[in-house]
């Protein structure tokens, strides 16, 4: 009889220990899942102010002004959130640059008659989604048609941005790329000695 009652006492800490087991298992999917709810969640959030910059050029200057007056370079922000560009370089035959007088001697870039050229500060700018800032513009047709040759075969710009919620991405670098495609990167720390571009 007592052999019994000890056996059966056996099975009831068996059940409770499985009952225990099966609770810690379902704590510990709950926590699991509520833990990937929140990985969706904040995915979600960062996919909301996701900035997408891409760099382009165009034949027409600003305000409309075209009829073969001139071209401009420009940097957009396709995307749905506001970038903070944090640095930008450019290279011309494979070498940073600081400005775009070091660029246009470095690539040969000597037009016969000065152009008028304009320049804006692309490094520490804040672009809103959908917004656009021309970072160059050239006035003079031909002068326009001999930057964009060299453009497209000599020079590489690169401009690295931030999102607000710290996430870092970084333009498509050539402007004749085939896949214009910016990029997530993991920061925007230039390497040490790298020459910063200044306008």
């Amino acid at each position: 009889m007592n052999s019994n009652r000890f056996n059966w006492d056996a099975v009831a800490a068996i059940i409770a220990a499985l009952i225990g087991l099966l609770a810690l298992l379902v704590a510990g999917y709950t926590a699991y899942i509520q833990h990937q709810g929140v990985r969706v969640e904040i995915q979600g959030v960062r996919a909301q102010v996701w900035p997408y910059i891409t760099l382009s050029e165009s034949d027409m200057l600003p305000n409309g002004v075209n009829n073969g007056a001139g071209g401009r370079l420009m940097a957009v922000n396709a995307g749905v959130g506001p970038a903070i560009i944090r640095s930008v370089q450019v290279l011309a035959n494979g070498k940073a640059e600081p400005d775009w007088n070091h660029v246009a001697k470095a690539v040969g870039y000597h037009p016969k008659k000065p152009p008028t050229t304009e320049f804006s500060t692309l490094n520490g700018t804040v672009l809103s989604p959908g917004k656009t800032i021309n970072f160059l513009e050239i006035y003079g047709r031909k002068a326009w048609v001999k930057f964009r040759a060299k453009l497209f075969s000599d020079i590489v710009i690169r401009a690295c941005y931030r999102s607000t919620l710290g996430q870092c991405g970084e333009s498509p670098p050539h402007f004749h790329a085939p896949v214009r495609q910016a990029q997530s990167v993991g920061s925007c720390t230039s390497p040490k000695g790298s020459i910063q571009f200044e306008n």
